[in-house]
């Protein structure tokens, strides 16, 4: 088993498994507890748009390479 600190705790491993852990003091805990949990983005990289824009295309498709500078979808203000 391989442990690794991180903040607040640590990174556990073992045969490419991976479990963190935190640890906290009882007031640490308490604020910790309300928290809200984040939730995984659908993909790694998302793009943040403004709230005032509609989109009118795009330009690639699922599972696309893209290279930067190239055009990814289009929205208008």
């Amino acid at each position: 088993m391989q442990v690794r600190p991180i903040a607040n705790g640590f990174q556990l491993s073992w045969r490419g498994t991976f479990a963190r852990t935190q640890v906290y003091t009882a007031p640490e805990a308490d604020y910790a507890r309300l928290m809200p949990v984040k939730v995984a983005a659908r993909y790694q990289q998302e793009a943040a748009l403004s709230d005032a824009g509609l989109g009118q295309s795009i330009a690639v498709a699922e599972g696309q390479e893209v290279k930067a500078g190239e055009t990814l979808a289009v929205v208008e203000p």
